[in-house]
């Protein structure tokens, strides 16, 4: 992850802090944890991804999805 990507995640935690200080935890949690399991997942497709490059013997296939 990038320094784009972490500041927004900074930026979305502050987001989040902001509504639960004005709603309430219980409307924003489905959002958060949603917003927390994409990177996992996201995880979960690189992974098969490289698994078919290599599958397929295509180096600079593989070697795209690990810069991804």
């Amino acid at each position: 992850m990038g320094r784009a990507g972490i500041d927004a995640i900074r930026e979305l935690t502050h987001s989040y802090r902001e509504m639960d200080n004005r709603l309430g935890g219980g409307k924003l949690r489905s959002s958060v944890v949603s917003y927390l399991d994409e990177h996992g997942l996201a995880q979960r497709y690189l992974t098969q991804a490289l698994a078919y490059a290599r599958h397929a013997d295509d180096p600079v296939l593989a070697a795209e999805v690990l810069a991804a």
